[in-house]
């Protein structure tokens, strides 16, 4: 008898935890950039899809105070300022929970092993660019890329030589060179968070275009620490790393922004000219 009571027990305590609805916060993690958080984000919804957490209901993003983009002026949750609310799975009478430090970890450590294909279609299901910024994105591609062949450039730097090496301009200059086509007019788009670079790229080339963005100088502190409007940071790094996703050739160093261009359109061809230290950690 005592053991059936004991099993009744059980069951209904894993049931109940069963239902446990997932909201991902970032609480733990606040200095992350945008595309650092989406991978958390990317990492959760793969585990999720892939039955890998079968005491999850479901799971939603909010990101309530936390995190650099977080606007006082635009409400909590700066995840809806730029996307659609994701909702995986569902509700029920789940309680919420939030993850632990080791389940933030564990979803990094599932994010770079999804590959292009599966992350593109993860995010089609559920991460939706908000109405407002996608005309943004559609316009300038109508304005700029069509009848060019279009060579996407990203070139992180500030202080990306913390995490990998310092590219010389001249490596990527060499490696745009070698795709010039001699058949179609070609456009260079150019994304970058270096001032110096971009004013490179125009002293060299007539045929750049860029994101009217905030940048900073070499060797200071990335925009999304060193700028104090934080919407603009973010909207600008989600349009770079969209209209790069719609060149016909990606040359990209280290960065998750770039990163996640390949996975907006995972046929798209990549030149990557370093990687990071860690490449384990986070591979590209």
């Amino acid at each position: 008898m005592l053991c059936r009571i004991l099993l009744y027990i059980f069951l209904f305590s894993s049931c109940l935890y069963a239902n446990e609805f997932r909201v991902i916060r970032l609480d733990k993690n606040p200095g992350l950039g945008m595309f650092a958080a989406a991978n958390q984000v990317l990492g959760q919804l793969y585990m999720f899809e892939t039955g890998q957490l079968p005491k999850v209901s479901g799971l939603t993003v909010d990101f309530d105070k936390y995190g650099l983009y977080y606007d006082p002026a635009r409400g909590l949750n700066w995840w809806t300022y730029y996307f659609e609310p994701v909702y995986a799975g569902e509700k029920r009478d789940s309680h919420l929970a939030y993850p632990t430090q080791e389940q933030y970890y564990k979803a990094w450590e599932q994010r770079r092993l999804i590959p292009r294909d599966i992350a593109s279609q993860l995010i089609n299901k559920y991460i939706h660019i908000k109405p407002e910024i996608q005309e943004k994105i559609d316009t300038f591609i109508c304005r700029y890329f069509l009848d060019y062949y279009t060579i996407g450039i990203h070139y992180r730097g500030t202080d990306k030589v913390k995490e990998a090496p310092r590219i010389a301009y001249e490596k990527v200059f060499k490696e745009v060179e070698k795709h010039i086509p001699l058949e179609k007019p070609c456009l260079l788009f150019i994304a970058t968070d270096e001032i110096e670079f971009l004013e490179h790229a125009k002293s060299r080339y007539s045929n750049v275009v860029a994101l009217d963005a905030v940048r900073s100088h070499s060797g200071s502190a990335g925009v999304h620490f060193a700028n104090k409007n934080n919407y603009t940071v973010g909207e600008e790094a989600l349009i770079d790393a969209c209209l790069l996703s719609r060149c016909d050739l990606l040359i990209r160093t280290s960065s998750n922004l770039s990163l996640w261009s390949s996975y907006f359109n995972p046929e798209l061809p990549v030149i990557l000219l370093n990687n990071r230290y860690m490449p384990t950690l986070e591979p590209e």
